[in-house]
């Protein structure tokens, strides 16, 4: 057996895509260049690096050039070439990004719609074989710089593609920025080469660089954990949510501090100590709670109405819009679109969103769309005070959510971390409390003009109505507990990482000035969260999909899975872990597959639906509203029969809206019948274009117009649209 694998990887070898020209004879002869390649030096250099396989044609050869800062993977100068299957783009493509001037190889993808699983795949360590010729000849100058870091490898995709990654190492110690990366399929063809590869730095030398001891105790102090309640979410899952207690990193994308390996203190992405802060303590904005504005479900005039009454400074903007949205059993808001000026003037042309709280009218989202010039900074001297904005903000949340004000207070970690200026306006973050302890998943935001005082942004946060079972605060670890425990579980590497000019404004990075020796977790390491009671790590876990153990063999498992690997269908479509593959699907039901397949949704109707016979406690409820937004459904229908079965002439007709071709259905005289048993004009052209489409199709001259669509027949109609509307979008057909 061993030896038949050798053999099988020496023949995989020889059959790969890659010729035996290596980069570095190829970069020999532009060594020095400094001017660009033209078009067929770019051609004939991709041509040289990777086999074109026969059937591909060339569809592009575009160059970039930047005098002022590096554009594409960091350079100045750059070749893009992409080779496609002729006739058949979506089936096969490769494409090549080289440097404009040395034809150094940047980045290739590769793809083929035949790299599938199989049987014959090769093992990790065939894959790595193969991976290290790849590095030797596509980069042999760097080959001997690099390292191999191990990467997770995940084969839930349906194709078997082993990827590496090697990075830069100087005097053994890793530059994780600099890197490349391979990845080969099944068979072991080159599928992508990424390489991200820095000139001219100057790497300190670790000759004075602190223990890793003294680092730890540096990272331990510097990181600013938090104990919070974080929702549990159970998938597919309406009631029976719940928060538990744990400790997590706050900072700005969830990093890790990073400890300069010389002088021992955390240090920035400039290169600049950290100055420690202590946030302030919680304050709640009330002791009781305001009164409720209404206590009644909102019709979409009274909703509108409302929006007056908050004082977002709407004058001489028209309501273009308003529509009903259900997010839960127990969310659900009126949204409102405004417009002034002239839509085709991005000076005067300004819009705003405004959400309202459909059963409590209380202020749910606003954003002010405004046109605005590049860059936005801070006025040096704004009328406001940060005071006095801070307390225009906590009037304007009292007035927004009254029946809140009692579990909110100001987050003083937002203050220490971010500071109250972001971008040109004042920003401040509300935290909900429960029994003292901060719940993130209700974060409050607002953002103000520093200047006028108007609001330009604010959220409410989510889930105030949901029904959540918060644990009691009881028996949790403490904090130096809790911060031992993450640098056990994230040791510190020394390491090599880039700083940073400042940038035009506080906000940004300017170019890179250099490279920091440091301590820090390794790059791909990212915090998970703690449990603050049982002093344990959550981490999390990818949603577990239903099984259905009576589709094996069956003509539409393929399809049939495809629905259950994506959560199109969940727990509540199985019996006994049975699917029935062959029974109905409801008219509910299969609103609820459409939408979560991910069909393109639009709101072509605006409002909320009186269908009396679906109750907002319908579990597709929300599913519903969408379909009628969406225009897929009649919203002026008095019934929808949500628990009826749904008949073939009605998935016809559905689908054909989704695909585009709603409005030519029903040209008259359009279409012929070709079935005996169509006998009613309504369905005709949506039966027609199906039909020829071959995505539903008639036995022996009858369609069955009248007969029950089965699940199986259900997975099968989505699986074909979903492959029409990718081939229309290829061809550039669009129609509605």
């Amino acid at each position: 057996m061993k030896n038949w694998k050798q053999a099988a990887a020496a023949g995989l070898a020889a059959c790969m895509l890659l010729t035996t020209v290596p980069y570095s004879v190829m970069a020999k002869a532009t060594t020095g260049t400094t001017t660009a390649m033209s078009k067929e030096q770019a051609i004939e250099a991709a041509k040289k690096l990777v086999s074109i396989p026969d059937g591909y044609e060339l569809v592009e050869a575009s160059y970039y050039e930047s005098k002022d800062h590096p554009g594409i993977y960091g350079q100045n100068s750059v070749w893009t070439i992409r080779f496609e299957k002729k006739g058949k783009p979506d089936n096969g493509s490769i494409t090549f990004t080289m440097h404009g001037k040395t034809g150094a190889l940047l980045n290739l993808n590769a793809h083929d719609n035949d790299d599938g699983q199989g049987d014959s795949a090769i093992s990790r360590d065939e894959a790595r074989t193969m991976v290290k010729e790849y590095l030797n000849k596509l980069a042999p100058d760097r080959a001997n710089q690099v390292t191999e870091e191990e990467l997770p490898q995940d084969f839930g995709s349906g194709q078997t593609m082993h990827t590496f990654k090697f990075v830069r190492t100087v005097d053994g110690i890793p530059y994780p920025p600099n890197h490349v990366s391979i990845t080969v399929n099944g068979k072991g063809q080159l599928r992508n080469y990424y390489c991200e590869w820095t000139e001219g730095l100057e790497f300190p030398k670790p000759v004075d660089a602190i223990s890793k001891e003294r680092a730890t105790e540096a990272f331990k102090a510097a990181l600013t954990l938090e104990l919070r309640y974080q929702r549990v979410y159970k998938p597919d899952s309406k009631d029976g949510n719940e928060a538990k207690l744990f400790y997590g990193p706050y900072r700005e994308g969830h990093n890790f501090p990073v400890i300069d390996a010389m002088k021992g203190v955390e240090i920035d992405s400039f290169g600049e100590p950290v100055q420690p802060k202590t946030a302030a303590g919680y304050s709640l904005l009330a002791e009781k709670p305001g009164e409720p504005k209404v206590l009644k479900d909102l019709t979409q005039e009274e909703a509108a109405e409302m929006v007056a009454a908050y004082q977002l400074n709407l004058s001489g903007y028209k309501q273009t819009s308003g529509r009903y949205e259900k997010h839960s059993e127990r969310n659900s808001v009126w949204t409102f679109e405004y417009q002034k000026g002239e839509p085709n003037d991005p000076k005067t042309h300004d819009g705003a969103t405004v959400s309202i709280d459909a059963k409590t009218g209380e202020l749910r989202f606003f954003i002010r769309h405004e046109f605005g010039e590049e860059p936005y900074k801070f006025p040096t001297n704004p009328r406001l005070s940060e005071e006095q904005a801070r307390q225009k903000a906590i009037g304007f949340v009292k007035q927004a959510i009254p029946t809140k004000v009692h579990l909110i207070a100001l987050d003083p970690l937002w203050d220490v971390k971010h500071g109250l200026k972001t971008g040109p306006a004042y920003a401040f973050h509300f935290v909900r409390l429960v029994n003292g302890i901060p719940f993130r998943d209700g974060t409050i935001a607002l953002s103000m003009d520093p200047d006028t005082g108007n609001i330009k942004e604010f959220f409410s946060g989510g889930d105030w109505n949901a029904d959540i079972q918060f644990a009691p605060a009881e028996g949790i670890v403490t904090m130096d507990q809790a911060r031992g425990k993450f640098a056990e579980a994230f040791p510190l590497r020394l390491q090599y990482l880039p700083v940073f000019e400042k940038g035009k404004n506080p906000y940004e990075q300017g170019p890179q000035k250099g490279v920091a020796l440091v301590y820090a977790p390794p790059a791909d390491k990212y915090p998970h969260d703690l449990d603050a009671v049982k002093g344990e790590w959550e981490v999390p876990e990818p949603p577990k999909r239903p099984v259905a153990n009576d589709i094996k063999g069956h003509w539409a498992e393929k399809y049939l899975q495809w629905m259950l690997d994506r959560g199109v269908m969940i727990d509540k479509d199985l019996k006994d872990g049975k699917m029935y593959p062959d029974e109905g699907v409801t008219r509910g039901d299969m609103m609820r597959y459409l939408i979560k397949s991910g069909f393109p949704t639009n709101h072509q109707w605006s409002g909320r639906f009186e269908f009396s016979d679906v109750p907002d406690s319908d579990f597709n409820f929300g599913f519903i509203q969408s379909a009628v937004n969406s225009g897929w459904v009649d919203p002026e229908a008095k019934r929808f029969r949500p628990n009826d079965f749904l008949i073939r002439e009605e998935l016809a007709d559905v689908m054909v809206t989704i695909m585009g071709y709603g409005k030519l259905s029903t040209v008259p005289n359009t279409f012929i019948n070709r079935y005996r048993d169509i006998t009613s004009d309504r369905y005709v052209g949506d039966i027609a274009i199906v039909s020829s489409l071959g995505i539903m199709t008639g036995y022996g001259g009858n369609f069955d117009p009248r007969g029950v669509v089965t699940k199986a027949q259900a997975a099968v109609v989505i699986n074909r649209v979903w492959d029409h509307l990718a081939e229309k979008q290829s061809s550039g057909v669009y129609m509605q």
